[in-house]
């Protein structure tokens, strides 16, 4: 008996680590919905609004200077931004830090794509935008209509970010 009860648990303990994997890797698109207005000012000052993203596809990357994860990405998504850009691509860069360490962090990774750095408001967009874990790097993307259609949890791996970019530009 005790050792049905121990394999028992070993298998929901494996079926737990499987589920909790593959929501921290963000795996598959998201169920579309209309994305949330909003306005963020970037190290510039400018204000971005989702109405100036109409007709475009947006990727929404929150990040944070102190998130090893966010950091490692910042050069990929900088890097389909200059490629795809005059495909319609643009991406903006909520981070959750002061305006000097998003700068700093800015920048030394050349991010040429505009950041928004900010504080508890940005956890309400997360959350608004369908954000499940509070965990950071998250990542949505947002179709030409104003609807997200996908979500990532945790880095954007090449493999990903290409078949995203495929599939909605």
């Amino acid at each position: 008996m005790k050792t049905v009860l121990l394999a028992g648990l070993a298998v929901l303990a494996l079926i737990l680590g499987f589920v909790s994997a593959e929501l921290l890797r963000g795996a598959g698109p998201a169920r579309a919905q209309a994305a949330p207005d909003f306005v963020l000012n970037d190290l510039n000052g400018t204000s971005h609004r989702k109405a100036d993203y109409a007709g475009r596809v947006l990727m929404v990357n929150f990040w944070a200077s102190w998130c090893a994860p966010c950091l490692k990405e910042m050069p990929r998504l900088n890097a389909a931004y200059a490629a795809r850009r005059d495909q319609g691509l643009a991406i903006l860069g909520p981070a959750i830090d002061d305006s000097a360490d998003a700068a700093a962090t800015a920048a030394r990774l050349k991010v040429s794509y505009p950041v928004a750095p900010g504080g508890a408001e940005l956890f309400e967009l997360m959350d608004a935008m369908g954000d499940t874990l509070g965990a950071l790097p998250f990542t949505v993307l947002i179709d030409r209509d104003g609807q997200i259609v996908e979500r990532h949890w945790g880095e954007l791996d090449q493999a990903t970010l290409d078949h995203w970019l495929q599939r909605h530009l």
